[in-house]
């Protein structure tokens, strides 16, 4: 998530546990269950279950249907499940922290149409609430497939104090 103007930080409670002011822990959210009615899962977090990342991740997805979420037929009701589950997250994230961005990445990301499917269903479940529109908000990682390593590169960087010249293209 890119922060947009305004940011309303979460209480500080625990200074670990945020970076550059977003929760760690915020792929742990609880949400209702979604208006899809197919498989009752308690989902596969350790911690919570049925959290996001219980619900959600490719761990989950394929211990619900046996396979990735690519693997599934595009007319596969999972793929608006999932897309369900991560409008969620990010209705939640523009009602709290107003971002300029949204950017979801990742392997269950990966996935043809879904990325579209979870503009619509944010757009849905934000009612035209909140600043900014879904569709243009909630973005996939400029960087690709790249942007975790090389994310953590610039983060190694930062620490060290030095620079590398690397091409990304």
């Amino acid at each position: 998530m890119v922060p947009g103007r305004r940011y309303h930080p979460p209480p500080a409670f625990n200074k670990n546990a945020k970076t550059f002011g977003i929760p760690r822990k915020s792929a742990h959210q609880k949400f209702t269950r979604p208006p899809i009615k197919l498989h009752r899962v308690n989902g596969v977090c350790p911690f919570h279950g049925d959290c996001l990342e219980g619900l959600a991740s490719g761990p989950a997805i394929k211990a619900r249907w046996g396979v990735s979420l690519s693997e599934l037929p595009s007319e596969h009701p999972g793929h608006d499940m999932i897309a369900w589950y991560l409008a969620q997250a990010a209705a939640t994230l523009q009602a709290i922290f107003e971002p300029a961005k949204i950017i979801l990445g990742g392997g269950v990301m990966e996935t043809n149409g879904l990325l579209d499917r979870v503009r619509v269903a944010a757009t849905q479940a934000s009612g035209k609430y909140f600043t900014g529109d879904p569709q243009m908000l909630i973005v996939a990682p400029s960087l690709g497939a790249d942007a975790g390593i090389l994310g953590a590169l610039a983060l190694a960087e930062l620490l060290v104090g030095e620079t590398t010249n690397i091409d990304v293209n």
